[in-house]
């Protein structure tokens, strides 16, 4: 179940668009193999949280937003969004279970907010208690919102 007969690749590439078309099994699947239980027939509470919040975040001048927050259950966060009014920041650190997201010296907190079209989708699986932090440098004073998107 985690790999693509590449026959029917093929086949499926063509009847969606021709032989450019290529699939590719998400790189999630060999990496947990509970992934392919998680399609219940009744759902349980779980499968109705589709959000994790990760809080709000005020200052009066320029400064850090820091988010910090602990995965509730096991989940895949997928895209991370930010509403702050506009406010030019950067995503200075971004690590989910200890490990570096961002690297480099930072990354534009335009990429995530909610009316970017093209924003990054990380499709992390975490584990239930596993610390998330988010912390964006600010040029101004600012409110801001964060988020995920999850499974």
């Amino acid at each position: 179940m985690d790999r693509i007969n590449p026959a029917a690749s093929r086949a499926v590439g063509s009847a969606l668009g021709g032989a450019g078309v290529k699939l590719r099994p998400h790189r999630m699947l060999p990496l947990n193999k509970e992934l392919l239980g998680k399609f219940p027939k009744e759902l349980g509470e779980s499968e109705f949280n589709v959000a994790l919040g990760l809080g709000s975040r005020t200052n009066a001048g320029a400064g850090v937003a820091a988010f910090n927050q602990n995965t509730p259950r096991d989940c895949i966060l997928r895209r991370l969004y930010v509403d702050d009014g506009n406010v030019r920041g950067r995503v200075s650190s971004f690590q989910i279970g200890g490990e570096n997201v961002v690297i480099g010296d930072s990354f534009p907190v335009a990429a995530f907010r909610a009316t970017t079209f093209v924003s990054p989708e990380f499709d992390f699986y975490s584990k239930a208690g596993t610390p998330i932090q988010v912390s964006i440098t600010y040029d101004a004073a600012f409110t801001a919102d964060a988020g995920f998107s999850i499974d």
